[in-house]
């Protein structure tokens, strides 16, 4: 039975939610055609700084099996009725960057507290996971979010009034016969039962949740959070049938693959982008893409802008580590009003009308840089003082423009960088 249009999710959200729909907008197959799958749920990279560090998950085959690699663009489409079909707006509402990709696998987990196996090796569990990291853009100084938002409720869940995810469970033999629910991007919220914790069909799903749903789930459902009655979040919905029946990924080897710490009720972050109190029925109908965002979606449109976005992301921890922790780097950076552009420069990101000053407190754009890279150089790691062959290039850009947005289309036409 198909699920009905009232359940389907034809919303772009903000704060984004869990069952919401996810897609890369990337096309293969014959007809070509891109796909759309189920955003799960958020977490945290473990060990990444707190401003930088918020993902979404959902499965690989929802996020990668059309060609897509680490820095693509994943959206949380607006949609249109055409002919009285919903028909997702293409390219519409980028929310984030396809971040750690893992192809479907059976990864080795013991769960704390468990006896050892005989043979000293792991159970192997079946997993289907991936992450897009968000673009959240917190001002240094304010400590102010002009990106996307998140929040730890999943669309039209309502266990005894409450819509959010409590915490992390598990789910096993003992289990079995325990209701379940599954909260889709078609689908909506489908109370099941399991029916096996452990199942193995001996060629591709090895120790996955076995899900009767007494009701049939949608392809599209795919990623969905698997919520037990307590509202933990106990799996992640890898293979649907079509049918009454479905198969999820254990949430513990998921978690331990990817490195991230799921956002619950129990975990709530310290991010301004967090939404404590999202009410899911409160979403508006469509909301426009963050300035934000498009930018960072005009820098992975150009060559050149490729090549800058690949070395941030090569680089960026580590200027982050030495800026906080090299006193020579923090000096440089606060000497020289490091903090107080990178405000200007965010603000200008989230508002495109405003300027970034050339000049703070008579220091200018050029000094900031140009001292900061002289004390990168002296504490940085070989391949971080390779960059220095691109410092007059840096400089030029920025006293080229006082804003990102006309900086980004200089960069569309120039030559390599």
């Amino acid at each position: 039975m198909a699920p009905q249009d009232d359940t389907e999710d034809h919303q772009a959200h903000s704060p984004l939610i869990g069952g919401s729909t996810v897609t890369t907008f990337i096309k293969s197959g014959s007809p070509a055609a891109y796909g759309t799958g189920t955003l799960g749920f958020f977490a945290s990279k473990n060990n990444v700084p707190k401003y930088n560090n918020i993902v979404l998950v959902s499965n690989f085959h929802v996020l990668g099996a059309h060609g897509e690699v680490k820095g693509n663009q994943v959206y949380q489409p607006s949609w249109k009725q055409i002919n009285g079909k919903w028909i997702p707006d293409f390219q519409s509402n980028p929310i984030g960057v396809l971040d750690d990709l893992q192809p479907q696998q059976y990864h080795p987990y013991q769960y704390p507290g468990d006896p050892d196996p005989p043979n000293g090796e792991p159970p192997k569990y079946y997993v289907d996971c991936a992450t897009a990291l968000l673009d959240i853009c917190v001002s240094p100084i304010c400590h102010t979010n002009c990106g996307v938002k998140f929040s730890d409720a999943l669309r039209g869940l309502n266990l005894s009034g409450n819509a959010k995810i409590t915490g992390v469970g598990r789910m096993t033999k003992a289990n079995v016969g325990d209701p379940v629910y599954i909260v889709g991007a078609v689908s909506g919220v489908i109370q099941g039962k399991l029916s096996d914790a452990m199942y193995d069909d001996k060629t591709k799903l090895i120790n996955v949740m076995q899900i009767d749903s007494g009701d049939s789930l949608d392809y599209g459902d795919s990623g969905s959070a698997v919520i037990d009655q307590n509202g933990l979040l106990v799996g992640l919905l890898s293979d649907s049938t079509g049918l009454t029946w479905s198969w999820a990924c254990h949430i513990a080897p998921v978690l331990d693959l990817l490195g991230v710490t799921p956002i619950t009720a129990a975990n709530e972050p310290d991010n301004p982008a967090f939404s404590a109190n999202a009410a899911p029925a409160a979403t508006p109908a469509a909301v426009p893409a963050t300035p934000a965002g498009m930018l960072r979606q005009r820098l992975s449109e150009t060559e050149n802008g490729r090549r800058i976005a690949a070395l941030i992301e090569e680089h960026q921890n580590e200027v982050v580590h030495l800026v906080n922790h090299e006193r020579a780097v923090t000096v440089a950076w606060h000497r020289n009003k490091g903090p107080q552009f990178l405000s200007e420069a965010a603000a200008n990101a989230c508002q495109p009308e405003h300027r970034v000053p050339r000049e703070i407190d008579g220091v200018s754009r050029e000094a900031l840089i140009r001292n900061l890279a002289k004390a990168l150089y002296e504490h940085g790691s070989a391949r971080l003082r390779a960059l220095s062959q691109h410092l007059e290039e840096l400089v030029r850009y920025a006293n080229s423009s006082d804003s990102l947005h006309e900086m980004l289309s200089m960069l569309g036409g120039a030559g390599p960088v």
